[in-house]
Order: C-alpha cells, then sequence, then structure tokens
C-alpha cells in the first residue's frame, strides 16, 4: 500500500449563526471546531493501491552485471522494467506487450516497455489532473472555508509532466473511502464546498523525471540532497529560534531604558538597569555560541556535498526546467546559508570583544572612584 498524496487538514473555526470563521474569540464561540492534522490519502474507490517497486536501480550509461538497460542512464536489477503504461478497465488486454491482473471487476493493464520512462509513483489530485511538483502545494479546486493550506494551483516549479490520469472519481466519494475521512466529511458544509459543481478527483500516474546522460548526473546521490535540504531546514528553524530570542532580550533593555529615564530616583534606577543590561547583554553573547555552533554543524552537511551538487547545476541534468529550477534554489539557498554562518561567527565575536570592553571599562571606572 503506498501514500498517494496529502489532504492538507483544517485550522480551528467557529460556526455560529450558520458561518464558518477561521478568525475569531474561542471564549466568544458558542459552536467551536478543533484544526484537523493533515492525512494521508491511501484508498482508492475502496481499495489500497499495492506496488512492487524495483529492487535497485542504477543511473549509469553502461548496466553492472546483473541490470537491465531499461531506459538512456536508467538501469534495474534484474530482468525487468518499471511499468511504463498502466490502465484500469473493464477487459483485459491481449496484445503483444501487455500484461493484465484483475482487481475485482476492474482489469489492471499494463506495460513494462524498454527505451520508455518508467512510472515512479501515483497520486490524487481534485479539481484539475494536475499533480505539482511542490508536495505543499495543490492545483486549483474547489477550497473548504477552513482548510489549512489553500488550493490555488502549482507555484514556482510547476506541476509534473508527461502525466497520465488513471481514473476519476467525485472528490467527497474519494475522500469518504479514506480511513479518516469521516470526519472531515461530518464537518459543516465539508461536501457542500469541497464537492460544489460535483468536482471531480483524479488518480495520476507519474512517470520517473527525465535526467539528461552526463556524468554528473549519472552519479549524483540523491539522498544527499534529501538530507541536505532537512539540514537546511533544520537551520532555519534553529536560527530563527535563536533571532527571536535575542530580540526579545534586546526588547526587554529597550523597556528597561525607558524606565530608568521615566524614574524619579535616576541614580539608584540607573544603577538597577545598569547592572540588568549588563547581565542581558552577557547572556546574548552566550547564546551568540551554540548559534553559531549549531548552524556550522548543521550546514556542514550540505558543505560536503556542495561540489557535486553545483556540477548538477551546470550540467542542467534534468530536462524538465521546473525540476531543475529546484536544485538552482538549493543552490542559492545553500550559499545564502553560509553567508549565515559567518554573520553568526562575525555577530559573536562582535559581543564577546564588546563585553571584554565593557567589562575593563567598568573595572578602570569602579577603581577610579575608590
Amino acid at each position: 500500500m503506498i501514500n498517494l498524496g496529502t489532504w492538507p487538514g483544517t485550522v480551528s473555526f467557529c460556526y455560529d449563526f450558520g458561518h464558518i470563521q477561521t478568525s475569531y474569540n474561542s471564549s466568544e464561540c458558542w459552536n467551536e471546531y478543533y484544526g484537523v492534522a493533515s492525512q494521508e490519502y491511501t484508498i482508492w474507490k475502496n481499495s489500497p493501491i499495492c506496488i512492487k517497486r524495483i529492487e535497485q536501480v542504477s543511473n549509469s550509461s553502461t548496466c553492472p552485471s546483473g541490470y537491465v538497460k531499461c531506459y538512456t542512464g536508467v538501469c534495474a536489477k534484474g530482468t525487468d522494467c518499471g511499468i511504463t503504461e498502466i490502465h484500469f478497465e473493464s477487459s483485459a488486454r491481449t496484445d503483444p506487450g501487455w500484461f493484465s491482473t484483475q482487481q475485482n471487476s476492474t482489469y489492471v493493464n499494463y506495460r513494462k516497455d524498454v527505451g520508455v520512462m518508467p512510472i515512479s509513483t501515483f497520486a490524487i489530485v481534485h479539481g484539475q489532473p494536475t499533480p505539482c511538483l511542490n508536495p505543499y502545494e495543490y492545483g486549483v479546486q474547489n477550497n473548504y472555508a477552513a482548510i489549512k493550506s489553500s488550493a490555488n494551483g502549482c507555484g514556482r516549479y510547476g506541476d509534473f509532466s508527461g502525466v497520465t490520469q488513471l481514473d476519476n472519481d467525485l472528490s467527497t466519494s474519494i475522500i469518504s473511502a479514506q480511513s479518516w475521512g469521516s470526519y472531515p466529511m461530518g464537518l459543516p458544509e465539508f461536501s457542500e464546498q469541497v464537492g460544489s459543481g460535483g468536482q471531480q478527483g483524479y488518480l495520476m500516474a507519474i512517470p520517473r523525471l527525465d535526467i539528461n546522460n552526463l556524468s554528473p548526473c549519472l552519479t549524483f546521490n540523491l539522498q544527499a540532497f534529501v538530507d541536505g535540504a532537512d539540514s537546511l531546514h533544520s537551520s532555519r528553524k534553529v536560527t530563527t529560534g535563536f533571532i527571536i530570542t535575542i530580540i526579545v532580550l534586546l526588547g526587554i533593555a529597550t523597556c528597561g531604558s525607558g524606565c530608568a529615564f521615566a524614574s524619579k530616583d535616576r541614580d539608584k534606577t540607573a544603577r538597577i538597569f545598569f547592572w540588568v543590561t549588563g547581565c542581558i547583554a552577557f547572556l546574548i553573547a552566550i547564546l551568540t555560541i551554540p548559534s553559531a555552533v549549531v548552524t556550522a554543524n548543521m550546514n556542514s552537511d550540505i558543505a560536503t556535498f556542495q561540489t557535486e551538487l553545483s556540477s548538477v547545476t551546470n550540467s542542467k541534468c534534468f530536462v524538465d526546467t521546473d525540476a531543475q529550477q529546484i536544485f538552482t534554489d538549493f543552490v542559492d539557498t545553500a550559499a545564502v546559508a553560509d553567508k549565515v554562518i559567518l554573520l553568526w561567527k562575525g555577530y559573536t565575536i562582535g559581543c564577546w570583544v564588546s563585553v571584554v570592553v565593557v567589562g575593563i571599562t567598568l573595572f578602570f571606572v569602579k577603581n577610579y572612584k575608590v
């Protein structure tokens, strides 16, 4: 059983007076519905879709021993290539090159042609038969008023090319068939809004992305790219957390300075404020150390294959320009992440130099007064 895509879930909303309100005061709402987490599609017309993946694929112009050449630069382990064409039909196809298996009253007819790009996965989409390259985007469709992620069409990276529509069904029927479907279908106005106009959902077959037959493209470790993307995402979250903490501490110091100037006993208040501000400055200086170390460690995973990634970008490995744009954007983002590391290091050094200078100054001022 495979994952056929994601339903984004809903946000919390208030349903008073027959209207869905996603911006509301919970204490004033009589009929509140809590958000529903995102869920995975696994069922099509009351049946799961089970597949057997090729055991191993080698991206190579010359296939190693024990592999069969299926497509330019693509070798599959064993003697069979992947499925290249598939249809759900009412009868079996018996022409040469066709295979058939029966599932209830439906025949799954498929081919395994050499020299044709194989199917890599399946997906359920709604509204339009256009699965987006970005898994967090959705093609134009009816949006539920409280949906967590609005479906307004594929964005910067567009949609998969060369897809095949295998089957279609009512969107409401597709959601109802899922193990988790009963809850969203029971939400106020859900079936009416999603099913408006008899909206259809589609089961799509998505082919493998075509790559150019060039050495950097065939030897590139895609898993390293995925791991690097995760590291970039984690680095951004950690950096954001440290920045917010530092901004809050600076805000406290700023508010304290305002109170010090407004106080009647300015000398006493100033002394207290001075020591509190000094402690905050020292705390900020301490925080800069782990932030610099953590971001540097996270980005070290990217640095290990950044040269290889650049060669993939320069070689324009992906035939699909939208898919190639993902790598180009990743390289640009990784370059920004490197600059952020340098900024953290510079900020850390600056903070500690400031703390030392202020400390030495206070020491001499205190001794001078004495």
